[in-house]
């Protein structure tokens, strides 16, 4: 079991470190929304079966995603408000679009920390996966 639970953790892993990319390259909200699942999915996983790593390392790794989840969240949010506004024929306002860009680019910010960094792989070695 143990085996199994690692080896989904270390797939989960690296799709996490494929849409951390798309994400940066692409920076469209789709790509936005799928690094939210990609995280999602993840942390779920190592909620669930934290037995299963050393000790502590899973909530360690948990709370570094809760934010980047938190930054992505502000992004989709104000992706969300927009579309619906340009949807209703509303014109934005410049606040809502100065937010939009601090966002994105907090969440850029962190992203390519993590790139540059190997987050990921770092994550891999903690976790035995």
């Amino acid at each position: 079991m143990q085996k199994f639970i690692r080896g989904q953790a270390s797939t989960l892993l690296r799709r996490l470190a494929y849409l951390s990319h798309d994400a940066v390259q692409l920076g469209s909200a789709e790509a936005i929304h799928d690094l939210r699942v990609g995280i999602r999915r993840l942390s779920e996983c190592l909620r669930e079966f934290e037995s299963f790593f050393p000790a502590g390392r899973a909530k360690k790794v948990r709370k570094h995603l809760r934010e980047v989840m938190k930054l992505a969240a502000e992004v989709r949010n104000r992706d969300i408000a927009m579309a619906l506004l340009q949807k209703a024929k509303v014109i934005a306002n410049e606040g809502l679009d100065r937010e939009w860009h601090r966002a994105k680019q907090n969440l850029m910010d962190i992203l390519r920390t993590w790139i540059r960094h190997g987050v990921t792989q770092k994550w891999r070695e903690e976790l035995n996966v």
